[in-house]
C-alpha cells in the first residue's frame, strides 16, 4: 500500500503560517499606521511652528509702523539720526518677511501701511515736520486695515 498524507500535519502547518502571514500582515499595517500618524504629528508641529513666526513677523511690522507713529507725532522722536536709520532698515525687513511669510492680504495691506509711512515722511519734509489731519488720518485707517488682513491669518477665532 501507499503512502498515507497525515492532513492533521498539513492542516496545523498551514493554519501556522496562514497565522504568521497574517500576523506579518497585521504588523506591518500597524507600523504603517504609526508612521502615518507620526508623519501628522510632525506636519502639525511644522505648522504651528509657521504659523508662530508668522505672528512674530506681523507683530515686528506693526510695532515699526506704530513707533514710526511715535516718531512722526512727536510724542516718541528718534533721538538720532542713527536710530531713524535702524527703524528705516527694520521696517523695511518687516516689511519684506510679511511679503515673504505672510498672505496675499497682509502682505497688500503692509504695502498700503508703507506707503502711508511715505506720505508722512513727505508730508513732515514739506510742511515744517508736522503730521496731523488726513495724513495722520490715512496712516491710522492703514494700520487699522493692516491689523485686520493680518487677524484672520494669526487670530482665526478673534
Amino acid at each position: 500500500m501507499g503512502h498515507m498524507t497525515d492532513w492533521t500535519t498539513v492542516a496545523t502547518a498551514a493554519i501556522a503560517a496562514g497565522g504568521t502571514a497574517i500576523g506579518a500582515l497585521l504588523g506591518y499595517l500597524a507600523a504603517r499606521l504609526q508612521v502615518f500618524g507620526e508623519l501628522r504629528k510632525l506636519e502639525a508641529q511644522n505648522r504651528e511652528a509657521h504659523f508662530q513666526h508668522r505672528q512674530g513677523v506681523y507683530h515686528d511690522f506693526l510695532d515699526s509702523a506704530v513707533r514710526f507713529h511715535h516718531h512722526a507725532g512727536g510724542a516718541y522722536p528718534f533721538e538720532t539720526a542713527a536710530a531713524y536709520h535702524e527703524w528705516a532698515q527694520s521696517v523695511e525687513h518687516t516689511r519684506n518677511a510679511v511679503g515673504l511669510f505672510g498672505t496675499k492680504a497682509a502682505w497688500l495691506a503692509a504695502q498700503n501701511l508703507a506707503d502711508r509711512i511715505e506720505d508722512v515722511i513727505q508730508a513732515s519734509a514739506s510742511n515744517d515736520g508736522k503730521y496731523s489731519g488726513d495724513t495722520e488720518d490715512r496712516f491710522i485707517a492703514a494700520y487699522r486695515e493692516t491689523i485686520e488682513a493680518m487677524r484672520p491669518d494669526t487670530a482665526p477665532e478673534a
